[in-house]
């Protein structure tokens, strides 16, 4: 009996139903949004470890809280959030462009997992000292010690804060990143950071008037407790 070649081809495909996969060169796709890199070297830091990898032929550098990796070895990552003529100081080296991450995985799956917590930016970041001088609050303003004992309070408010510049990060998610001291504290705490579109130096004494929000997290391990933003000085 002569058997049909549309027969023959329906056995083989029941038969060997995902042989193509199973070719040497096959591999799977991977998932919306991951990439796959291969680690090419890499910097350990204090608080981050700095991979240069490349992907495709392309290298770019990829910046993940401190973690061990091993050089040769292929990793998955995704999203991540672009610094372009990021300074490093602890390495006294700028880089031209560099993706911040909260981890880098050697399975596309184990991106999903959440039983380890990342790392946040303000727990990666060195604590700054209290200054002892005090700055006199701004008229109508707030001083910080009474800004984080009514948290509650001004959570979605416009307050002034007077004080001074102790650090700033510039050009990180478009905007500048300002930590402000009046030398007041409230349990603990003694330091505000802020979002603003000016530019300040540190040692300024500057008034800024912006929005108080709470629990703020931008993604890519950048969470804080308590932070303004918007702000613009007076």
């Amino acid at each position: 009996m002569k058997i049909k070649p549309t027969i023959v081809f329906w056995i083989l495909l029941l038969i060997f139903p995902f042989g193509c996969n199973s070719h040497p060169g096959y591999e799977q796709r991977l998932p919306d949004g991951v990439h796959k890199v291969t680690l090419l070297e890499h910097i350990n830091t204090t608080n981050y470890t700095y991979l240069l990898v490349e992907e495709n032929g392309n290298k770019k550098w990829l910046a993940i809280p401190k973690m061990a990796v091993a050089d040769g070895k292929t990793y998955y990552y995704k999203g991540g959030m672009v610094m372009t003529d990021f300074k490093s100081k602890e390495l006294n080296r700028v880089f031209k462009s560099v993706i911040f991450l909260e981890k880098v995985a050697e399975k596309p799956e184990l991106l999903e997992q959440k039983n380890i917590p990342a790392m946040t930016h303000s727990a990666m970041v060195k604590k700054t000292e209290k200054i002892s001088e005090k700055t006199e609050p701004a008229k109508g303003g707030l001083t910080l010690a009474e800004l984080f004992k009514n948290a509650e309070e001004y959570n979605g408010k416009n307050v002034t804060i007077k004080g001074k510049v102790v650090k700033i990060n510039s050009r990180i998610m478009n905007r500048n990143w300002v930590h402000l001291q009046d030398g007041t504290e409230y349990n603990g705490k003694y330091e505000l950071t802020v979002t603003t579109k000016q530019d300040f130096k540190v040692g300024d004494i500057i008034t800024l008037t912006g929005k108080i929000v709470l629990n703020k997290d931008f993604g890519y391990g950048y969470k804080y407790d308590i932070l303004m933003e918007d702000a613009k000085a007076q």
